[in-house]
């Protein structure tokens, strides 16, 4: 996708996000996460070895780390290029 129509902001979206397991080719098309099961919760998720949380890269190529206790709305916000979702704090 082209940085420039990523209209709710480079530094509002996840390019990609650690995994603990599931790991597949960076270029496989079916290496992706599904944003609703949450930080640490399902293997289809985001998650990390690490305690409370896991690392996100966004769009700004700036890393956070966000918690597993992100509210589900927010990570789902953060999941979407053009949804147009209030952020906020994170």
């Amino acid at each position: 996708m082209d940085l420039r129509k990523i209209k709710d902001g480079t530094s509002n979206t996840i390019l990609a996000g650690e995994v603990r397991s599931g790991i597949k080719a960076w270029g496989d098309p079916t290496n992706f996460r599904d944003p609703t099961e949450g930080i640490n919760r399902n293997p289809r998720g985001f998650g990390s070895k690490f305690k409370g949380g896991t690392h996100v890269l966004l769009g700004d190529g700036s890393v956070r780390f966000l918690s597993e206790d992100i509210d589900p709305g927010v990570l789902k916000a953060l999941s979407t290029p053009n949804g147009g979702e209030p952020v906020g704090e994170f």
